[in-house]
């Protein structure tokens, strides 16, 4: 995943854009009917939620309100761990997880303009 790439090389990958992104796989999975997962089969993983807070780099999370794949307290979950001082949480109003630009296509890029924007102004 992003996270996990951003976590592993802080050094080669500047900045984070996560769309409606998932903080905990095995709740996901879970939500989605799919098979339990044995607690020995996942010891050891670091999930996104693990990962996030290795995030050092510029961070912007777009996530749907209502969005029922993954709800937007996963977003607000990884917001919060991540200790970048360059973070920012944008929620589309009424959106899914699939139609973010359906729903406001001006916010959304918008929003990525502003950061990249911000980005190369350092």
């Amino acid at each position: 995943s992003a996270i996990f790439l951003a976590a592993t090389y802080p050094d080669r990958i500047g900045a984070l854009l996560l769309d409606s992104p998932f903080a905990d796989a095995p709740s996901l999975i879970q939500r989605l009917n799919g098979p339990p997962l044995a607690a020995e089969a996942i010891s050891g993983f670091k999930d996104n939620i693990d990962r996030m807070h290795d995030i050092s780099q510029h961070c912007l999370i777009i996530h749907g309100t209502r969005d029922w794949i993954i709800p937007i307290s996963d977003a607000e979950a990884l917001y919060e761990a991540c200790p970048s001082r360059k973070k920012k949480l944008v929620k589309i109003d009424g959106a899914g997880h699939n139609d973010l630009i359906i729903r406001d296509i001006e916010t959304y890029f918008a929003e990525i303009r502003a950061w990249v924007d911000s980005i190369r102004e350092e």
